[in-house]
């Protein structure tokens, strides 16, 4: 099962990567919440239409439902507290801090699923998480000092959230099937950003400024999908620990498809910071199935 958690991890990792890379530039042309809602509603349109076309069998129960919806709520906030941080800081702080996510999701699956940790696993997983730290920080933003005006509180609570939400997918996931709950996932996101927007009453985009934004949007979409029906694949191994820390890793493919699309230029510690990475998965791929 160790196996397979990991290839459905690294599918999440490039999937997120990707999809963060293209909604870059898309955000800042038609907007957080526009971005938002426009990515979650094409990825829940196309795993509705593989949900349609695969039809497997669901079990329902009124209980399971209304505390899948309720996850599924949950993890659109996390996300909100992690926009509003790169909104007042720089991305070379917040993104380290928010990417801490993966540790607290070890955590949390050792305390609500008793999952067990060998000696192995334990050091895979510090060398990813150090890899992802040392992939995102940029010294240069950390040399003149933070206080919590600079976001590092609003990322400090998204990365508390995710720890904490990721994996109690694994519930619903193992109740209702990967796919199913990954519609769920995608639909409630899409309703929460809405009903966000109606709520603070958040401009439509303009035309010309959808026009230049909806392709990128759409493909991070459909990637998006495959991130999501891939992590809750990835928690019926019962490998949380391991999924979770590989697919928080997607800001690496991020900051590398920035580097050679965008001509970004890396710091010497990002270059360093993928060793840890590529070895902490190699050293996990080499253990045998718990």
């Amino acid at each position: 099962m160790l196996q397979a958690a990991i290839l459905y991890g690294l599918v999440a990792m490039f999937a997120s990567g990707l999809a963060n890379a293209l909604l870059k530039r898309a955000a800042g042309g038609m907007g957080v919440l526009p971005t938002v809602i426009f990515r979650s509603g094409v990825s829940a349109l196309a795993l509705w239409a593989v949900f349609i076309a695969v039809r497997p069998v669901i079990v329902f129960s009124a209980g399971m439902l209304a505390f899948a919806v309720a996850v599924s709520i949950l993890g659109y906030f996390p996300f909100l507290f992690f926009i509003a941080g790169l909104k007042e800081g720089k991305v070379g702080v917040v993104a380290p801090i928010a990417a801490s996510w993966i540790a607290i999701a070890a955590v949390t699956s050792f305390v609500l699923y008793s999952e067990p940790f060998t000696v192995g696993k334990i050091v895979a997983l510090v060398l990813v998480i150090l890899g992802v730290l040392f992939s995102s920080v940029n010294l240069k933003d950390w040399q003149s000092g933070f206080s919590l005006q600079s976001g590092v509180l609003f990322a400090a609570i998204a990365a508390v959230m995710w720890g904490i939400v990721f994996p109690l997918f694994k519930v619903p996931s193992e109740y209702f099937g990967a796919l199913f709950f990954a519609c769920l996932i995608e639909s409630m996101v899409c309703l929460s950003g809405f009903a966000h927007r109606i709520l603070t009453r958040t401009p439509v985009p303009s035309i010309d400024a959808f026009k230049a934004s909806w392709m990128p949007v759409f493909a991070a979409g459909v990637l998006t999908a495959l991130f999501t029906l891939s992590v809750g694949a990835g928690y019926l191994t019962g490998e949380v620990s391991v999924v979770s820390a590989l697919a928080g890793s997607g800001v690496v493919v991020t900051l590398l498809v920035a580097r050679l699309f965008e001509k970004e230029r890396l710091s010497a510690l990002q270059y360093v910071g993928a060793g840890p990475l590529l070895l902490g998965i190699i050293l996990a791929s080499m253990m045998s199935p718990l």
